[in-house]
């Protein structure tokens, strides 16, 4: 955050106001912990959306998130797209420092599994976290230090300063506070055809939504939030800034599909969203 940026209130509680009005997080902090989690084709038997959004049974939704075509294209997307846009971070990441948990279920086809160990060999920074189907809640991975708890899906990006933006706020003081990123795109996949843009302003989008967890606090983890749209009534929620900081993709084997589906600006190229972002173009291609 620059000196003299202003800072957008929403659902802030007055101490913490009066916090950032002392102390702004003006500097990126290159030590500052952070931890993403991504939930990988995770399979719970509770509180899977794919279960309340389609009606389907268990062995269902385990057969469609299972899906061999359907698993090949969500590794082709976390390969061409989520993985560059955070490997190319001005602020890099870093083993033990700025880290990527991938949530991945126990019943992942091996053959999967292994497609995907492969994809980030020799990346220390990246960890499988493995989670049984009956698991009741997620994995807390970094229990014993401050830090922000990141989420974001295995088919989105962030932007290549995102990790910068987000350093300052991981303070003591702002401990449980909320970090939202409104501003980015919308990125519409078809099949053989160029990807469409428009540009999304989310407050609490899902995509590089943080909390300030810390030993004992309230939050351990982002998902302790619950749904993410109505984080501002759990805690105080501080927009970090305005620029572009995430691409959502809108696709068919995506989970919100096809509600998000969106007419694109034609006026927006993919030159124009890689000034900000890291991402193959090939990979925003279904084929």
């Amino acid at each position: 955050m620059r000196v003299g940026r202003r800072i957008h209130w929403w659902s802030l509680k007055q101490r913490s106001r009066l916090r950032l009005m002392l102390r702004p997080p003006i500097a990126p902090n290159a030590e500052a912990p952070i931890l993403i989690q991504i939930r990988y084709s995770l399979l719970m038997r509770d509180g899977a959306p794919w279960v309340r959004t389609r009606n389907l049974s268990f062995a269902e939704y385990q057969r469609t998130i299972f899906d061999p075509a359907r698993l090949s294209r969500r590794l082709r997307l976390f390969r061409e797209v989520a993985l560059p846009s955070l490997a190319a971070q001005t602020l890099p990441m870093r083993e033990g420092v700025r880290e990527l948990a991938l949530l991945v279920s126990t019943e992942l086809p091996p053959p999967h599994l292994a497609e995907l160990q492969q994809t980030f060999a020799g990346l220390s920074w990246v960890r499988i976290v493995p989670v049984p189907a009956d698991s009741q809640d997620f994995p807390w991975i970094w229990n014993d230090r401050l830090h922000a708890n990141v989420t974001m899906d295995d088919d989105d990006a962030v932007s290549r300063d995102f990790l910068e933006r987000l350093s300052g706020f991981v303070r003591d003081d702002l401990a449980d506070h909320v970090i939202t990123f409104p501003a980015g795109y919308n990125a519409m996949i078809e099949w053989n055809g160029p990807p469409g843009f428009e540009r999304a302003y989310v407050p609490l989008v899902a995509i590089g939504l943080a909390v300030i967890a810390r030993p004992g606090g309230r939050f351990r983890l982002v998902f302790d939030l619950g749904n993410h749209m109505f984080a501002d009534r759990m805690a105080p929620v501080i927009f970090g800034d305005l620029k572009p900081a995430f691409i959502r993709t809108v696709h068919d084997s995506g989970d919100r599909y096809p509600r998000d589906v969106f007419v694109p600006d034609d006026q927006i190229q993919v030159a124009d969203v890689r000034r900000d972002f890291d991402f193959n173009p090939a990979g925003l291609v279904l084929n």
